[in-house]
């Protein structure tokens, strides 16, 4: 699982307040630093129920390391692994169908994979070549269908940094900011299926200010949303491609938001992630009752040291840590991810065994699994549907 694109996710709720208006855009101000105060904990059972494991088929041709983008449908699974290069289609119930795409120099073919992205009605894959510098088609049958030069979307050096279909045609792409102002630049081009510009969404064509130039996409379940670091702020990402502000997320321990890494939103909860003083933390925000608190506890059963991040306790079925990567709206269920090879390796079985869980069923089988050398080769996908 890539840790840049998804989270750890833990523990809730503080009673501190923490948050403000932002007197530029008179929206809702999370200050981190006022999170780092507190400590608390958070169960899985507050945000999901009903665990469902997909085991996904392994072999020379659909072993994974990172799933750096998903997309679930109803009939198909599209995974990137960013670390093998390669992309590779499953149906919905794990079996392995076909790799899409290959490595090459020539049309269709890809040196430096990144970020892909299935349409919600099952017929494309989109993506993202960085070293080609262009955006490649597919259909799922696995046929080339069309690529274009990123360098045509929004300025003459820019790279992607996420891919997402707001509506059943029409799909953003997150560009990295420039180092300096480009006139044609904009945050989230807006790309029809033939991969043609039909709207720039933030334009920001002198913006001079590029510490920070990645922005985070995120599905969540109610909402598209978009975190625009240099602006600090985060815009919910219409099906019609307005962006809406709607908070900003900051620090005044530090005018620049280079140390918040990675920010997602499950139900009312903003899950904020980030270093200070190298450290790493996990904040959560609560949205309604506008308090927030740092994750504070790591996994109960670890024997290895190796998993040193904050987590949640997981009362559903006792594996730790759990990787949330986000919500699909096609299947309103969560995507999480458990690693089977590790946890014979890692964790005192005893101690998960004893552990007083929903779902003992769920614990067992994965556990079972674990010990299952050629089961145990992939990443095991759990599904979870949100509580409401």
């Amino acid at each position: 699982m890539n840790r840049r694109n998804c989270l750890i996710l833990c523990g809730i709720l503080s009673l501190s307040a923490c948050n403000s208006k932002d007197v530029r855009t008179g929206i809702p101000s999370i200050d981190i630093a006022e999170g780092l105060k507190e400590t608390g904990n958070l169960k899985l059972s507050e945000l999901a129920s009903d665990p469902e494991i997909v085991l996904l088929e392994s072999g020379a041709d659909s072993w994974f390391v990172n799933a750096s983008s998903l997309s679930i449908g109803k009939k198909y699974m599209m995974i990137l692994d960013d670390m093998e290069k390669r992309i590779i289609l499953f149906d919905r119930q794990g079996k392995y169908i076909r790799q899409i795409g290959r490595k090459g120099k020539g049309p269709g073919e890809f040196n430096n994979l990144h970020h892909a992205a299935m349409d919600p009605n099952e017929q494309f894959v989109f993506i993202h070549d960085g070293i080609g510098q262009k955006l490649i088609k597919y259909n799922t049958d696995g046929a080339f269908v069309g690529e274009v030069s990123t360098k045509k979307v929004c300025f003459e050096e820019w790279f992607v940094d996420g891919i997402q279909f707001i509506n059943d045609e029409q799909f953003v792409l997150v560009t990295r900011r420039p180092r300096t102002p480009q006139k044609d630049y904009c945050s989230l081009p807006l790309l029809d299926l033939n991969m043609q510009v039909i709207k720039k969404i933030l334009p920001r064509p002198v913006d001079q200010r590029s510490k920070n130039a990645r922005g985070q996409i995120f599905q969540g379940r109610q909402r598209i949303f978009y975190w625009e670091p240099e602006y600090d702020t985060v815009y919910t990402v219409t099906p019609k491609g307005s962006a809406i502000p709607t908070h900003t997320i900051a620090c005044s321990k530090n005018k620049e938001t280079t140390n918040i890494r990675y920010v997602a939103e499950y139900g009312k909860y903003f899950f904020i992630s980030g270093f200070d003083h190298d450290e790493r933390y996990e904040v959560v925000y609560d949205q309604e009752k506008q308090t927030m608190f740092r994750l504070n506890n790591g996994p109960e059963c670890d024997t290895s040291g190796k998993w040193i991040s904050p987590t949640f306790t997981n009362d559903l079925f006792g594996i730790e840590p759990v990787f949330i990567q986000g919500y699909d709206p096609g299947i309103r269920r969560y995507i999480a991810w458990v690693f089977p090879e590790a946890i014979s390796d890692s964790y005192d079985l005893a101690c998960i065994r004893s552990k007083k869980v929903r779902y003992p069923k769920i614990r067992d089988e994965i556990i079972r699994i674990s010990h299952d050398k050629k089961l145990s080769e992939n990443r095991l996908m759990i599904l979870l549907k949100p509580v409401d």
